[in-house]
């Protein structure tokens, strides 16, 4: 196995694409400071973002089967 992998805590997303690529920023929002510090950046190609949102799905539909639906979130 390779190295551990970093954590990073995130409450915070951008998302864009471009003609070949979908860009995923993620980061931290501050409610003291009212601001957001970007921290990391995902680029895939959209057959990859499209495998990336059928995965993030069953993921979150297992969760809420086995601990409860999700509250809706302000954007």
């Amino acid at each position: 196995m390779g190295e551990p992998l970093e954590g990073r805590y995130a409450n915070y997303f951008e998302l864009g694409f471009t003609a070949f690529e979908f860009l995923f920023d993620f980061g931290q929002f501050d409610q003291d400071t009212e601001s957001a510090i970007r921290h990391t950046r995902i680029i895939a190609n959209p057959t990859s973002a499209r495998v990336f949102l059928k995965m993030l799905a069953d993921v979150v539909a297992e969760y809420e089967a086995k601990v409860g639906p999700i509250g809706e979130a302000q954007r």
